[in-house]
């Protein structure tokens, strides 16, 4: 009798840890089903950064049309001073925000919203350099570029427009980056956001500092 009560307490007692080990290992794929899920949010790029990661990770991939005609602009007094191609052409007044944004043209400096990446070969002696943008049909437009620069948009009133955002989301620089020297380094360096008017001409400046490191700058403008 004692013998059969013994294995029902042994059959009981294997039967629970059973149950505890299966509800152990199911706890388990749980959890590591939520964490994976966490993690996929938390760096799950944004459709603009996403399609912004693809095509500057090809370096191949580049629009050099406004290469040969990078234009530098140097602020003495009142005017703008445009030297394109190494040879000076205009002197215009920086309140004359059409007259430079009509030169600029002429000179084919010109950018628009487009899914190839830019090659903008910006000036060796002059922080300042000038384009004019077009903008597409949105009105949420984001300026990429893969070196430190900061970058301003002014309208045909000569109004600086602020950027929404100057951020680098991490997500980015996260599922984009290259490897140097057995180093991960993010290929996007500077993102700005900004609101614009639809097909509507802006001056575009892009400003180097201490922190770029090339005159050869990729850049890319996307409508978010």
């Amino acid at each position: 009798m004692k013998s059969k009560n013994l294995a029902q307490v042994l059959i009981t007692l294997a039967i629970g840890l059973a149950f505890l080990l299966s509800w152990s290992v199911s706890c388990d794929k749980f959890n590591n089903a939520i964490e994976d899920k966490i993690r996929e949010d938390e760096f799950e790029m944004e459709d603009v950064d996403q399609t912004a990661a693809t095509l500057l990770s090809d370096s191949a991939v580049v629009d050099t049309s406004i290469a040969k005609n990078a234009v530098g602009v140097d602020t003495t007094g009142t005017n703008y001073i445009f030297t394109f191609t190494g040879t000076r052409k205009d002197t215009i007044p920086q309140t004359s925000i059409t007259r430079i944004l009509d030169s600029l043209t002429t000179y084919k400096n010109v950018v628009t919203v487009k899914d190839t990446a830019y090659l903008y070969r910006t000036s060796a002696t002059l922080n300042n350099n000038c384009l004019s943008f077009t903008n597409g049909q949105e009105e949420e437009v984001v300026f990429y570029f893969t070196d430190y620069v900061l970058m301003e948009i002014i309208d045909a009133s000569g109004t600086l427009i602020a950027a929404e955002s100057d951020q680098i989301p991490v997500e980015l620089s996260a599922g984009c980056f290259t490897i140097k020297a057995n180093v991960p380094t993010p290929i996007v360096k500077a993102r700005y956001a900004y609101e614009l008017a639809p097909n509507t001409r802006y001056l575009f400046k892009i400003v180097k500092n201490d922190q770029t490191l090339a005159d050869d700058i990729r850049g890319l403008i996307l409508n978010k």
